[in-house]
C-alpha cells in the first residue's frame, strides 16, 4: 500500500474534492474559453480518407479496489473520506459494480459520532451510484444534519421521487416557516410527488407579499404543476395586483400555467406577451410554443427584432415551423443577429426550409440580398446558407468577401467557395491565396489574425479538389516548415498538392514531403497535420521512391502511422496489420498498488 503522509493527504482531498464538485456541476468538460466562430466550417481534408480509428477499452490497475476498502477499513476519518470521494470518481470514469459496496458506506454512515464532512461524501458518493434503496437512510441523514445534508439529499429524493420525506416535505410547506434554502428543497420535493395536500399551502405561499421573491415563484410553478383546476381564478387575482417588482406576478403566473391548455388560460399566457418586460414576454412566448406555434407566430413579426435573445429565438422558431413563404424575408434578416447561437441556427432553418420546393427560389433571393450587404454577420452566414444550396450564381459575391476585414467572413467565403466547386472562379481564389502570402512574407499579415491562415487551408483545399494545376508554385511555398504560416494552411497545402498530382510523382515534392514526414526529433518537430497529408499525398501522387519512409513511419504508433498504410496499400496492395485495441489503464490515483 503506498503511504503519504497525513498532511499530503489532506492537501490531496482538497484537491479531489474540488475536482469532484466540478464533476457534479458538470463542469469537467474542456477548458471555459470563448467559443471558436471558426469550428463549424470542416477541413475536409482530415476525412479524405477517413480511417476506423481502434476501439478503447478502459482498465483499472489490478487490486485498486481492494487497496481502497482496506484503506476505508482504518480508524482514520479523513482516509476514509478521501476513499469515499474517490469511489464516486471512479465511478465516473467507468469502473463498474461499485454499488456491491452501498452497505459498507451506509455503515460508514451509520457509526456513532461520525464526522460532517464523512457523512456528505457518503451522500454524495450514494448519489452519484443511484443508490436508490438508500433512500430511506440518506433521508435520516437529511433530517438529523441539516442543511449541510439536506442540499445533498433532497434534490436526489425529489429526482428518484421517493416518498421517503414526503410528511416532512409537506409539513416545512404547511408551516412555512423553514430557512429560504430548506423551503425550496420542500416545495421541489412536493411538486415532485405531486402531493395534492400541498395545493392549499402552495397557494398560500404565493400569495403571500411578504415572501421572498423565489419561493413564491418556485411554489407557483410547483402549484401549476399539482393543480390544473382552479388555477384561473388565482391568476387573473395576481395579474390584478400590482407587485414589486412589477414583473413578479405575471411570472408567477406564467409558472401557474406552464402547459396549461385550457382557452382562459392560452388567453391570459397571451396578454402576457404584450407585458413591457422582456423577462415576462419570453416565458409567455416559450409556454404558447408549447402549445401552439401559431399562438407565437402572430407576434412573431414585431417581436423578432427584440433586444431579448430568448424572445427573438422563439418568435424564429415559431415562423421556421410555418413554412411560409411570408417568412422567410424576416427570417433572412435575422442572418445578422448579435447573437452568435441564433444566428447559425437560423442559417441552418433556411436550409432546410429550401428543401420544400416552394420556399427554396424565396430563401435564395433573400439570402442573396444579405450577402450584398456589408453587415458581417449576415454576410458570414449568407455564405453558409448558398454553399449548402449550392447556390453557383452567389460565388461573384462571394469571392469579393474573401478580402473582408473579418476572420469569420474570410473563412466563411473561402469554405463556401470549396463547396461550390465553381470553375470560373479558380484563379480568383488563386489570386487571393497568392496576395494573402504575399501579406505574410511582407509582414502585412500574421497568423495571429482571426482567419487568415484557416482561410488559405479551405481554399487551398477549394483548389486541390479540382486539380487546379496553377496553384501548385503557391501551394510548394507552404511545404518547408515555417509555423509563421500556420498549420492547417501548410497541411492543407501538402494535402492539395497530392489531389493535384494524383498518379504523376514529383520528385521534388515527394522528396520535401519525406523530409517533412520524417521531421520528428528536430528542436521543433513538423506538426502531425502537415506529415498526416504530407504520407496521404505521397501515396495519392504514386511516389513509390517513398515507400521504405512509409513504411518506417508506419510502424510508429503516432497519428501518422493510418496515413502511412493507406498510401502503401495504396501502392502496393498490401493490406495494413489489423487495428489493436488500445487499452487505456486509468492511473493517477492517490492510493495505488505499488
Amino acid at each position: 500500500m503506498a503511504t503519504h503522509a497525513r498532511g499530503l493527504i489532506s492537501f490531496d482531498f482538497l484537491i479531489r474534492s474540488a475536482l469532484w464538485m466540478m464533476l457534479m456541476m458538470g463542469v469537467l468538460s474542456p477548458r471555459a474559453r470563448g467559443e471558436d466562430p471558426f469550428k463549424f466550417y470542416d477541413l475536409a481534408m482530415y476525412d479524405r480518407p477517413s480511417f476506423s480509428y481502434p476501439d478503447t477499452i478502459t482498465v483499472f490497475p489490478e487490486g485498486l479496489e481492494s487497496l481502497w476498502m482496506k484503506a476505508l477499513a482504518r480508524p482514520d476519518a479523513e482516509l476514509q473520506r478521501l476513499v469515499i470521494d474517490t469511489i464516486a470518481i471512479a465511478h465516473h470514469r467507468g469502473m463498474e459494480d461499485l454499488d456491491k459496496h452501498v452497505p459498507r458506506l451506509l455503515r460508514i454512515a451509520g457509526e456513532r459520532d461520525q464526522r460532517l464532512d464523512v457523512l456528505r461524501a457518503v451522500a454524495q458518493t450514494l448519489i452519484v451510484l443511484d443508490a436508490r434503496e438508500s433512500a430511506e437512510p440518506l433521508a435520516n441523514l437529511a433530517t438529523t444534519h441539516g442543511l449541510s445534508l439536506a442540499q445533498i439529499v433532497e434534490p436526489a429524493l425529489a429526482k428518484w421521487e421517493s416518498p421517503v420525506m414526503k410528511d416532512n416535505w409537506l409539513q416545512r410547506v404547511a408551516e412555512a416557516n423553514a430557512s429560504h434554502s430548506l423551503m425550496l428543497l420542500a416545495i421541489r420535493g412536493v411538486a415532485a410527488l405531486k402531493v395534492a395536500d400541498a395545493a392549499a399551502p402552495l397557494q398560500r405561499i404565493i400569495l403571500n407579499p411578504g415572501e421572498r421573491m423565489q419561493i413564491r415563484l418556485e411554489a407557483a410553478k410547483a402549484l401549476g404543476n399539482i393543480d390544473h383546476s382552479t388555477l384561473g381564478k388565482l391568476s387573473e387575482a395576481l395579474l390584478d395586483e400590482p407587485s414589486v417588482p412589477a414583473e413578479l406576478h405575471p411570472l408567477i403566473v406564467i409558472g401557474l400555467l406552464a402547459s396549461h391548455e385550457d382557452a382562459a388560460s392560452v388567453d391570459l399566457l397571451d396578454s402576457l406577451v404584450a407585458f413591457d418586460s422582456t423577462t415576462v414576454q419570453s416565458r409567455a412566448l416559450e409556454e404558447l410554443y408549447e402549445i401552439d406555434i401559431d399562438l407565437v407566430d402572430r407576434h412573431a413579426s414585431e417581436l423578432l427584432t427584440s433586444e431579448d435573445v430568448n424572445v427573438r429565438r422563439t418568435c424564429a422558431r415559431a415562423m421556421v415551423a410555418k413554412q411560409d413563404v411570408a417568412r422567410i424575408e424576416p427570417l433572412c434578416a435575422a442572418l445578422d443577429d448579435v447573437n452568435p447561437s441564433l444566428r447559425r441556427e437560423i442559417a441552418q432553418s433556411l436550409i432546410d426550409l429550401a428543401a420544400i420546393p416552394k420556399l427554396r427560389d424565396e430563401v435564395i433571393l433573400q439570402t442573396e440580398k444579405i450577402l450584398g450587404r456589408d453587415n458581417w454577420r449576415g454576410c458570414e452566414q449568407a455564405c453558409v446558407v448558398l454553399a449548402r444550396l449550392d447556390h453557383e450564381p452567389g460565388g461573384p459575391r462571394i469571392v469579393e468577401l474573401l478580402g473582408h476585414q473579418r476572420g469569420e467572413v474570410k473563412v466563411a467565403s473561402a469554405w463556401a467557395l470549396k463547396q461550390l466547386k465553381v470553375k470560373d472562379l479558380l484563379p480568383d481564389m488563386l489570386d487571393h491565396a497568392q496576395s494573402v502570402y504575399d501579406g505574410f512574407r511582407s509582414g502585412q499579415i500574421n497568423d495571429a489574425m482571426p482567419g487568415a491562415s484557416l482561410q488559405i487551408a479551405h481554399l487551398f483545399i477549394g483548389l486541390g479538389d479540382q486539380r487546379y494545376q496553377p496553384a501548385n508554385e503557391l501551394m510548394r511555398a507552404y511545404l518547408p516548415k515555417d509555423y509563421s504560416l500556420g498549420i492547417d494552411s501548410r497541411a492543407a497545402a501538402a494535402w492539395a498538392l497530392g489531389m493535384i498530382y494524383e498518379e504523376d510523382p514529383q520528385s521534388d515534392i515527394t522528396k520535401t514531403m519525406v523530409e517533412r514526414l520524417a521531421d520528428v526529433e528536430s528542436e521543433f518537430p513538423e506538426a502531425d497535420q502537415v506529415r498526416r497529408m504530407c504520407a496521404l499525398s505521397i501515396g495519392r501522387m504514386n511516389s513509390e521512391s517513398a515507400l521504405p519512409d512509409l513504411r518506417e513511419f508506419a510502424r510508429h504508433s503516432d497519428p501518422v502511422s493510418l496515413s502511412c498504410y493507406w498510401s502503401i496499400q495504396r501502392m502496393t496492395g498490401e493490406e495494413p496489420p489489423p487495428i489493436k485495441v488500445v487499452v487505456d489503464e486509468v492511473s493517477g490515483w492517490f492510493l495505488s498498488p505499488l
